[in-house]
């Protein structure tokens, strides 16, 4: 294996990482898992995003189990009941505010979970300045479940032939090691 993959940790040490079928990563499974777990204890309301890692499903209400608060016309006009409805239109705009910011961190982490190799394939794709622009957290976890047990129906020859000249050249055997 060559030696920038061996060592490869991740972007958080604490997660695994994941990579082509090649490589010795884990599968998108426990990768998502891992991750979800993480987003729990790690982000402000992460459990919101359970939705979106395990089904790939980016919908916020049923996400957070909430829905936004709504006022009749009638009950506009009673004080006590409109301030109920802001003191729940604030809580809902705060979560989904909560919700926005997390899904560009997620994104980010799953990006930094995947080996460099994966990279290659996921920056290959045609959408992928767009998407990544987007910080797209569905679109990239389908590419990374995609790629990584081996389906690359967008693989760019240059670049995946520029990735491995790149590791052929900076392969090296580590002392101690045998061939």
């Amino acid at each position: 294996m060559v030696w920038a993959e061996s060592v490869f940790s991740g972007q958080i040490k604490k997660l695994p990482v994941i990579g082509k079928p090649h490589e010795q990563g884990v599968t998108f499974e426990k990768l998502i898992e891992d991750v979800r777990d993480y987003v729990m204890l790690e982000f402000t309301e992460g459990d919101n995003l359970s939705l979106l890692l395990e089904k790939q499903v980016d919908d916020f209400e049923k996400g957070a189990d909430i829905t936004k608060p709504s006022i009749s016309n009638k009950d506009m006009e009673r004080q006590d009941k409109m301030y109920i409805f802001q003191k729940e239109y604030e809580r809902y705009a705060k979560r989904e505010h909560n919700y926005k910011k997390n899904k560009t961190k997620l994104y980010t982490v799953l990006y930094g979970q995947c080996t460099p190799t994966l990279l290659t394939g996921v920056k290959s794709h045609l959408n992928f300045t767009k998407r990544d622009g987007e910080k797209d957290v569905v679109w990239i976890t389908k590419a990374i479940k995609k790629l990584s047990v081996g389906i690359d129906k967008n693989g760019n020859e240059l670049i995946t032939a520029h990735d491995a000249l790149r590791k052929f050249f900076l392969m090296y055997q580590v002392l101690g090691k045998d061939v």
